[in-house]
């Protein structure tokens, strides 16, 4: 077998070249991987949110969107809920509230959940299918990620029951 210089270095630069796109595919992979896990980590906090808000707020009336602090359409960090009080029978009201000083959401100063790195903020929003309309369908919960390449996820937590209260 004739081995020449130039045969040897030629053999050694189309290697070079392979591992560097198996090099650049792996970058690749990699980084795929870590966009997903991301991305994983924030849609399943945010279900969790709302599963958690689901299981406390069964129990909660909605009343007056005015005395929810709801009657604006904008965003807020707070509002109002009324419980039924079977003892009294009459309406209990509690905060659901976001602090964003700690992090957590809070249920009458009751801390409910803290909230991992990986979600900015949280808000609430009265949500009206007809801008015409006076009241408001449902309470949406907005969760916002850190990250600027994943969306926000919107849910909504409360359904206007009407007259049923």
């Amino acid at each position: 077998m004739d081995f020449s210089l130039t045969g040897i270095l030629s053999a050694l630069v189309v290697l070079i070249i392979l591992m560097a796109l198996l090099g650049v595919l792996f970058n690749l992979v990699l980084s795929n991987l870590e966009q997903s896990r991301l991305q994983m980590n924030f849609y399943s906090e945010a279900q969790r949110i709302v599963n958690l808000l689901n299981l406390r707020l069964t129990n909660a009336v909605w009343t007056d969107p005015n005395s929810m602090g709801l009657a604006t359409r904008d965003e807020t960090y707070s509002f109002r809920l009324a419980f039924y009080n079977p003892e009294t029978l009459t309406l209990q009201y509690k905060t659901l509230s976001y602090d964003r000083n700690s992090r957590t959401l809070r249920l009458d100063n009751q801390t409910l959940l803290s909230l991992s790195s990986d979600i900015e903020s949280l808000s609430f929003r009265p949500f009206y299918r007809d801008e015409r309309l006076q009241t408001p369908e449902c309470v949406l919960m907005i969760v916002r990620p850190r990250l600027p390449r994943l969306r926000e996820y919107t849910f909504p937590i409360l359904t206007y029951l009407s007259g049923s209260y």
